[in-house]
């Protein structure tokens, strides 16, 4: 309240002035807020020993607008954890700005956090407690198991004291390379800036259910860093991919073609090829014919491929079967020739098997 004034009334008696009761009301109107305010400042811990103690039901959001020290020693509503000292500085009584921070009262934890008055409270921000630098507060932040990959890298290629170690997104604004395939991401950077660094990146997509590839590269330089290439990291997932030159590449896929070929093809070149169809031949005793097949793909180099042709008689396996059986030369074809046997009948499931290159 603003300060009561005791009319002292005209000299010397006092005439007109406030009566002895009116002047106590005021001294005890006055006194009694000096006395709230003095107790209040002693249980705020300014001056005393014990903080103010608040209850489980009450809210870090709704604390009195004092600068003060609360504790929440079982729990409450808004916290950054159930027991906590919280210190507040207000600006003014209303429409002012309120500062807390947090202390966790089971470890060296603390957060912070500042918000209008009468407005709803932002978040806790989790800091770093009695660490002067950037490695160490790192460190610590991993071993408390409060880090999180807030920060937004500017520059993937950047290994200079601008770059922060440590987790970071990827995003459409991030500047240097990126793992083909992929706008967004996580890196992890891990550096002596101007000698060697590393980095690991999962790739984001945004796609719910899938988990995205993983890409590592490293790089030296004592001038102006120069980076090797990203490396896809091999897993369950990304070892079954379609093999191509490109980084982003599997170790192995498969493709069912024209409907009766399946063409597995390997990272190191390596190409195998079976084809089934319903061909049926009706041979007579001696005959002999002679096919050829056209392979899906082209194999590279025929003088490395090797065939294999199965042709199942129907009544008799008294006969000469598969006499030859070769790639041809430019690779695009197979051909084989079969000679029946003494009794006349029919070939069927007729299969072919390639084994070559396809690069």
């Amino acid at each position: 309240m603003a300060r009561l004034e005791i009319d002292l009334g005209t000299r010397p008696s006092g005439v007109g002035g406030d009566t002895p009761r009116s002047a106590m009301v005021k001294l005890n109107a006055m006194t009694e807020e000096l006395y709230k305010g003095d107790a209040l400042s002693k249980a705020s811990g300014w001056g005393a020993s014990a903080p103010i103690a608040m209850k489980p039901s009450d809210s870090a959001d709704a604390l009195p607008a004092i600068n003060g020290l609360f504790m929440f020693g079982n729990g409450g509503a808004s916290l950054p954890s159930s027991y906590v000292f919280i210190i507040q500085t207000v600006s003014s009584a209303g429409g002012g700005y309120v500062r807390q921070v947090a202390f966790d009262l089971l470890s060296e934890r603390e957060w912070s956090r500042q918000f209008a008055q009468g407005a709803i409270a932002k978040p806790w921000q989790s800091g770093v407690y009695g660490e002067l630098d950037i490695s160490s507060a790192l460190t610590l932040r991993h071993r408390l198991k409060t880090f999180n990959p807030y920060t937004y890298i500017a520059d993937i290629d950047d290994v200079t004291a601008a770059q922060v170690p440590g987790y970071g997104y990827v995003s459409l604004n991030t500047k240097g390379t990126i793992p083909p395939g992929y706008a967004y991401g996580v890196v992890n950077t891990v550096l002596n800036p101007s000698d060697q660094v590393f980095q690991d990146f999962v790739g984001l997509t945004g796609l719910p259910g899938a988990t995205q590839n993983a890409f590592r590269r490293t790089g030296y330089g004592t001038g102006e860093t120069r980076w090797g290439p990203w490396r896809l990291i091999m897993d369950s997932a990304s070892a079954l991919q379609p093999v191509n030159e490109s980084e982003r590449s599997g170790l192995m896929d498969v493709t069912i073609m024209n409907g009766n070929a399946a063409v597995w093809r390997y990272k190191n070149g390596k190409a195998v090829i079976n084809i089934w169809t319903g061909t049926s031949v009706s041979l007579q005793p001696g005959d002999i014919i002679s096919q050829v097949v056209a392979l899906p793909i082209q194999i590279v180099d025929a003088r490395f491929a090797v065939c294999d042709v199965n042709f199942q008689p129907t009544i008799s396996y008294d006969h000469y079967g598969i006499n030859t059986k070769w790639v041809n030369g430019d690779g695009t074809s197979v051909g084989f020739t079969c000679r029946n046997g003494a009794t006349a009948q029919q070939f069927t499931n007729f299969k072919v098997q390639v084994v070559g290159a396809w690069k």
